[in-house]
């Protein structure tokens, strides 16, 4: 199976299983398996890097790469792999992950939905909060076996799941997932943290609200409501509905010195909680699954860190269909216009994308031009402007 990016960088999957890879560098995070990249120099990287292969099917451990001209390098390891990449983008490499089974995959006991369908399966996580779920390719075809509702983990073979609210229940009925980190985190130093959700299809009202709390001591939560200041979290009004797709929730947190444990869930009360169109605080009940916790120090993250990709292909062929802006941003105003100055689309928030339509119309193909103006999360403005190939 291959996946194919805008910016002509291809990548080979394995023939089992899925995978999924973030390089983190000192830069930034840089998704190789997210439809796109951020930060760096990732214009060096097309130029350079053509693809790169798996070659130990889902267990990593070593990758071939081919430039632009078709030349094939040798069989090299992960790490030689990631040092290739360190040199040509220009900036250090961080690792490793310091949350080290974020994705859930060590388990002492397989869930059956009837006795054991919780969290504490996936050893070290447990249940800061009774009563979430554990669902892992061990159970199918069992309700608490994956694939859930065709939806299979963000990497790897298990994820969790929570209500994030209820209406009727005391303090919206929320459910929480703990992890104790293996090491401490450093004071004054900074770190790129961030999971993954997705709402379930069978009972979700979509919501924007998604935390990750860090805390010395484990948080357990023997009575609702329980509200705090989150770590991590999502951008207000940044609804989550894709029920097809995992949606990274991202952030940067300076450590006060000691942090051992990440608290998953939602942590705002129903006055701060904003749900989907058709949907509100009165009647709603979300349930999201969760997946790949990661924390990684970075060296600064007062460098603002934006990418636009030069090209995309909206031909709904699942790869590539939308043009987006990466980057860690609070704000986003972006306008892109045609060949003849005309206005075709506009993008009002992060994470917003266009699909190459106007007026529900695919668009021609060939250049078109974009201008945007963003504020990244240290609240320093970012203008840029360029263009970008809709192809099909």
């Amino acid at each position: 199976m291959k996946n194919k990016f805008a910016f002509a960088l291809r990548v080979l999957l394995p023939a089992a299983g899925k995978f999924s890879l973030s390089l983190i560098f000192s830069c930034g995070i840089f998704p190789l398996f997210e439809g796109g990249a951020g930060g760096c120099k990732a214009q060096t990287l097309s130029a350079n890097l053509q693809s790169f292969s798996i070659l130990s099917g889902s267990s990593v451990t070593s990758v071939q790469t081919t430039d632009v001209n078709g030349n094939v390098g040798a069989v090299g390891t992960v790490d030689s792999f990631r040092d290739s990449l360190s040199t040509m983008l220009g900036c250090k490499l961080i690792g490793p992950n310091l949350a080290p089974d974020g994705s859930m995959e060590d388990t002492v006991c397989c869930p059956d939905g009837v006795t054991t369908p919780y969290i504490h399966c996936a050893s070290p996580w447990f249940e800061a909060s009774p009563s979430p779920d554990y669902f892992h390719e061990c159970a199918y075809p069992s309700s608490v076996g994956v694939p859930v509702q065709g939806l299979y983990a963000k990497d790897g073979k298990a994820f969790a799941g929570c209500h994030t609210y209820q209406y009727f229940s005391t303090g919206g009925g929320v459910e929480f997932i703990e992890y104790p980190l293996p090491n401490t985190l450093a004071n004054g130093k900074k770190y790129n943290i961030g999971f993954y959700v997705c709402p379930s299809k069978w009972a979700c009202a979509p919501h924007d609200a998604f935390h990750a709390i860090l805390s010395t001591d484990s948080i357990i939560i023997t009575s609702l409501p329980y509200y705090a200041t989150p770590d991590i979290a999502n951008p207000s009004g940044n609804i989550i509905s894709d029920t097809l797709n995992w949606t990274l929730v991202s952030g940067y947190y300076t450590a006060k010195g000691g942090e051992k444990f990440v608290t998953l869930g939602n942590f705002y009360p129903a006055s701060k909680t904003h749900f989907a169109p058709g949907y509100d605080s009165t009647t709603a009940v979300s349930y999201y699954y969760f997946d790949n916790l990661f924390i990684y120090e970075v060296e600064d993250t007062a460098t603002n860190i934006i990418y636009v990709p030069n090209a995309f292909s909206p031909n709904d062929d699942g790869e590539n269909d939308i043009f987006s802006v990466w980057g860690d941003l609070d704000e986003l105003h972006c306008e892109i216009y045609n060949r003849w100055g005309e206005k075709v689309a506009e993008l009002n928030k992060p994470k917003e994308g266009w699909d190459g339509r106007v007026n529900g119309q695919l668009c021609n193909t060939g250049v078109y031009f974009y201008y945007l103006n963003a504020k990244d999360k240290n609240g320093k403005e970012i203008t840029k402007k360029g263009n970008v190939t809709l192809m099909k």
